[in-house]
């Protein structure tokens, strides 16, 4: 006699679905208040520069690898971000970022062009990955 696998948690949503909804809903609710309550901050406090500079070291590295390891991506995310921007006027985060200049939410602006850089520096970075991983035997992937 073969026996049912026992999966506790689709079995207690099925048999309590008002407790599942409220304890969702309180989920959602304490989750929109701590989302409201998180200060945006982009630079350190007491930081007095109009500008922040980021250097990267990259030891032994001829001219071509920079380019292609640190210029390049770079370049791409932000032409992503322009092409986001000037693309969507009534959707997406390019609206976002128009009407937060608009209203001169300058720290707002920031904030989705950092987000936007991460999100498309780890989706590099996952790719980049990926390829290497799937084209092993290529001969540019070895040594």
């Amino acid at each position: 006699m073969k026996r049912e696998p026992s999966y506790p948690l689709p079995r207690f949503s099925v048999d309590r679905p008002v407790t599942v909804i409220m304890i969702l809903l309180a989920l959602l609710v304490v989750g929109l208040i701590s989302y409201l309550r998180i200060p945006i901050a982009l630079f350190p406090e007491g930081y007095e520069r109009k500008s922040l500079g980021v250097y990267i070291r990259y030891e032994n590295a001829t001219p071509k690898d920079i380019e292609e390891k640190l210029a390049r991506p770079v370049e791409e995310i932000i032409g992503a971000i322009v092409a986001e921007f000037f693309g969507s006027p009534t959707v997406g985060m390019g609206f976002r970022i128009s009407v937060s200049v608009g209203q001169l939410q300058l720290d707002m602006v920031w904030a989705e062009i950092t987000v936007a850089a991460l999100a498309g520096s780890a989706f590099y970075g996952a790719v980049a990955y990926t390829e290497k991983r799937v084209t092993f035997w290529h001969p540019s992937q070895r040594g």
